[in-house]
């Protein structure tokens, strides 16, 4: 009995034994597996079938088609297209490839070491319009609800990701925090949309190493530059501990009377990755875990990866992520920066120093080693704040960027005011610029700067 599916969903196969599908293509399938569930106009798990327009046989998951019957003709072929509109096809298609040529012509092959990330970033930021002010995607955010305002800003039908976002903060009492944004809130919003993704429900895996649910970053990062046929994922890709277990119970079985047992404990398993028509055995329990993982780790995030890939064809990024693999992988997938006192102290250059020999320069000079001993106090434990605070504070980030701040974080003294009893630290993180106290005792800077970055609220404010 021969039954034939018309395809809904585009898939892209995963293996050599699986089956490509386009929307509206017709699947030819003759018989039905084993451990066939559901009905023929309801199919459950897998099917194995002929895509009437490639002519290629192999598996593909069931409810990425919609049942047509028992005897339908595959659709006819598409007429050639008249020649007027066939030489506009070839324009467009010349014009997309020119414009490809023209856009990556000054970059040299990443393999050969000529290429850097950061011109290749920079390249990609020359896309959007910093050069007109007035033109700006706007964003009004309350920290209240920071992921309410993102989505009204990205719906808004002025939003443009070419043109630059101009981000205003509203506290929780509803007042604006009053900061312009020449690059701070920008910095800061990103930065909380990024938290918030990482702690939603699509996101997976230890504290700094959130990727998609069922994901390794290994194996994410590979499927968008080599495409999904060219990735192999293995039992360690799958993030649920207790479905990691079954199937590593399952590979170390050796009778078929162990084998059999594990199968009855992980049969919802089974079913559920759509492995039911492979017939348990020692020879063939390689095969079923490879299904289920290629379900667990592919088919099941399917549509959040699809969606995340999407998004990375904003601006070029995935097609530069494609030409230049190497350098991106080392930002995609590489731990946290991990902070020194070190690298913050090289970080943050004093600005402007009073003329040598005053007596201004010789309290910098002495809150200058206060500030050394502060970051010193930081990494070894000794303080409540850390080193990513007072990037934080003075930056908006959490972790230095790729191409670096722009501009470069400098080192002020704030003298505070004489009816004041505390000085406390500022900001202003559109600049970069970080103002330390000026006090006559490493005690009272320690406390001035502890209790100024616990109890920032926002932009240069404390």
């Amino acid at each position: 009995m021969v039954f034939y599916y018309k395809v809904r969903h585009r898939y892209d196969k995963s293996s050599d034994e699986e089956l490509s599908l386009e929307v509206g293509d017709i699947i030819k399938v003759a018989g039905l597996p084993w451990k066939f569930k559901g009905l023929p106009s309801n199919p459950k798990g897998w099917l194995s079938g002929e895509n009437q327009r490639t002519k290629e046989s192999g598996t593909f998951p069931s409810n990425y088609v919609d049942y047509m019957g028992e005897s339908v003709s595959p659709r006819p072929p598409t007429p050639p297209l008249p020649p007027k509109q066939e030489g506009r096809l070839l324009m467009q298609q010349y014009s997309f490839y020119r414009f490809s040529h023209l856009f990556f012509s000054r970059q040299q092959s990443a393999e050969d070491g000529s290429v850097t990330l950061v011109s290749v970033l920079k390249q990609l930021e020359e896309k959007i319009n910093y050069h007109e002010p007035d033109i700006s995607s706007k964003f009004n955010i309350n920290r209240a609800d920071v992921w309410d305002g993102a989505i009204r800003g990205f719906q808004r039908k002025s939003y443009c990701p070419m043109k630059r976002m101009y981000i205003r903060f509203t506290n929780d009492a509803g007042k604006d925090e009053g900061a312009v944004d020449t690059g701070g809130p920008k910095r800061e919003f990103l930065r909380l949309i990024i938290h918030h993704l990482q702690h939603s429900c699509i996101f997976d895996g230890p504290e700094h190493s959130k990727v998609l649910s069922m994901h390794s970053f290994e194996t994410l990062y590979n499927s968008l530059v080599h495409g999904l046929s060219k990735v192999k994922p293995s039992i360690s890709d799958i993030g649920d501990y207790e479905i990691r277990d079954q199937l590593l119970s399952i590979m170390e079985t050796d009778t078929e009377e162990k084998l059999c047992a594990e199968l009855e404990k992980a049969s919802s398993l089974i079913t559920v990755s759509g492995a039911g028509h492979i017939i348990p055995n020692l020879k063939s329990k390689d095969k079923l875990i490879d299904i289920i993982v290629q379900f667990y780790v592919l088919v099941r995030t399917r549509s959040a990866y699809e969606r995340f890939k999407d998004g990375l064809k904003t601006l070029n990024v995935l097609d530069s992520m494609v030409r230049n693999p190497r350098l991106f992988k080392d930002v995609f997938i590489s731990k946290e920066t991990v902070l020194t006192s070190k690298l913050i102290e090289d970080l943050f250059v004093v600005s402007v120093l009073s003329p040598e020999g005053s007596n201004r320069r010789t309290e910098e000079q002495k809150i200058i080693s206060f500030w050394r001993d502060f970051l010193l106090d930081i990494e070894e434990c000794e303080s409540p704040v850390s080193l990513k605070d007072i990037i934080v504070f003075a930056t908006g980030l959490d972790d230095i960027p790729p191409l670096g701040f722009s501009p470069s974080p400098t080192l002020e003294f704030n003298e505070g005011k004489e009816d004041t009893n505390m000085v406390l630290p500022m900001a202003n993180t559109c600049s970069n610029i970080l103002r330390i106290p000026l006090v006559k005792s490493y005690k009272i800077f320690k406390d001035s700067m502890k209790f100024g970055l616990q109890n920032s609220a926002g932009f240069g404010r404390v």
